[in-house]
């Protein structure tokens, strides 16, 4: 049966139609549940070993998320919207003391309903990546709503 599906495979890989080809994989894959043909396409491909090690294990479903965690991604952006509130305060604000970090940590805390400590750790974290970001993802990171 392995032997039936390997050449099914290697006939519309080498197929032109990438339309008929990504129709089977999806079928294969979703439909049925077997992940065979796509994890051996990935082993065989030209991706690095890092790369093939982790998709294959995320396919097969040996690499899962910790149960009730939210997700990373989300996390990262509260985060950033975070800190960049603090910058955006302290560039902003009209504070006139030396501890203008700190004025903007307390007002960016107040404004997002968190504790300041979280503020503080989101700036540390993020602090020099903001600084380095250009104007379009400031602004997708200004425009984030938690």
């Amino acid at each position: 049966m392995t032997r039936k599906l390997i050449s099914m495979w290697e006939a519309l890989n080498n197929a032109q139609d990438a339309a008929l080809y990504t129709r089977f994989l999806k079928q294969r894959s979703a439909a049925e549940g077997d992940h065979g043909i796509l994890l051996a396409a990935i082993r065989s491909s030209n991706l690095g070993e890092p790369y093939r090690a982790v998709l294959t294990d995320l396919i097969a479903g040996k690499l899962k998320r910790t149960k009730h965690r939210p997700h990373k991604k989300d996390q990262d952006m509260r985060q950033l919207h975070r800190a960049l509130t603090v910058l955006d305060l302290e560039q902003f604000g009209d504070w006139k003391s030396k501890n203008s970090r700190e004025a903007a940590v307390t007002k960016a805390a107040e404004n997002l309903r968190c504790a300041p400590r979280t503020v503080q750790n989101a700036l540390s974290e993020f602090e020099d990546l903001l600084r380095m970001a250009d104007a379009d993802f400031l602004a997708m990171v200004r425009a984030f709503k938690s």
